[in-house]
């Protein structure tokens, strides 16, 4: 008689399989799958045949070198209990364990206008606050689990992107020292910084003739030279309607409307590192939703 095959209707799945198919279906590649589980090729295969077999269920096939996906629900259904999985390991991490996050100045500043993220923030990670070059430096690096910076209007290879606002804003009146200036001073972002990038175009589109007295990343320099009447400066939205570290800030007249900024976000842990990319790109928006930032797309 021959052999019947018989299936356990999931019976023995681990999570192991579960992120193998999952990373094999969104990445259509054995290979790109094992390198972002950190396992071999041979590794990612077995799990995803043990999974088909112990399910019944043929969710990939290959046409050379191409994978082709032919169950999405089951796909889907896949990379959502990866992402749940993550959650849970989040969770269940002790203090000594958080995650470390380098983050740009302003997207630090935004979090310390609501003291709940502020908490939010401080119990999960570890952060590091730092300019432009070094966090474009650390993408692809393995300093730290997750790297968010600003965007070029061209950039696309991040797959977790928001757009946070910014605001122009100049010295309330009388404060101002530079009222009898031709060009309106103002401190902007240094380097070659995608905000400050931003920030030109938005004065040359509205017409606004600028000569700057100076450059810095850090938030906290740009805002004491507002602030003083030196100069006028670019802020987050959230940050400049919100703070209250800088209580000046409400009588400041805006220059223009806010524009957005699109920021990538980047894990950089290996293993199963991009469903937990995932799912603290989730919650953390959600947190900054309401000063400024929203998902792009």
């Amino acid at each position: 008689m021959g052999r019947s095959t018989k299936t356990t209707g999931g019976a023995g799945l681990t999570l192991g399989m579960i992120r193998a198919v999952s990373e094999a279906v969104r990445t259509r590649s054995m290979t790109e799958a094992a390198l972002v589980l950190g396992v071999s090729q041979s590794a990612v295969t077995q799990q995803v045949n043990k999974f088909e077999v112990l399910t019944g269920l043929k969710v990939l096939s290959r046409v050379g070198n191409t994978l082709f996906v032919e169950r999405e629900d089951v796909a889907n259904l896949m990379e959502r209990i990866s992402v749940l999985s993550a959650h849970m390991d989040r969770i269940l991490q002790d203090g000594s364990r958080k995650q470390t996050l380098a983050l740009p100045y302003s997207i630090s500043a935004l979090i310390t206008v609501d003291p709940a993220l502020a908490a939010w923030t401080a119990d999960r990670f570890h952060c590091e606050a730092m300019g432009f070059r070094d966090l474009a430096h650390h993408c692809g690096q393995n300093a730290f689990n997750f790297v968010l910076r600003p965007l070029r209007p061209r950039e696309t290879e991040f797959d977790y992107q928001f757009e946070c606002q910014f605001q122009m804003l100049r010295p309330q009146p009388g404060a101002f020292h530079g009222d009898n200036h031709e060009k309106l001073p103002v401190m902007l972002p240094g380097g070659d910084c995608p905000t400050r990038d931003a920030a030109i175009d938005f004065l040359q589109r509205n017409n606004l003739p600028f000569g700057e007295v100076g450059r810095s990343e850090d938030l906290t320099s740009r805002a004491l030279n507002l602030t003083l009447g030196l100069s006028a400066t670019l802020l987050p939205k959230g940050f400049a309607d919100h703070s209250t570290h800088f209580a000046g800030f409400a009588n400041c007249p805006r220059v223009g409307e806010p524009f957005g900024v699109r920021f990538g976000l980047q894990g950089i842990q290996t293993g199963y590192g991009r469903s937990m990319a995932s799912a603290f790109f989730e919650e953390f928006c959600g947190k900054l939703n309401g000063h400024g930032v929203a998902i792009n797309g």
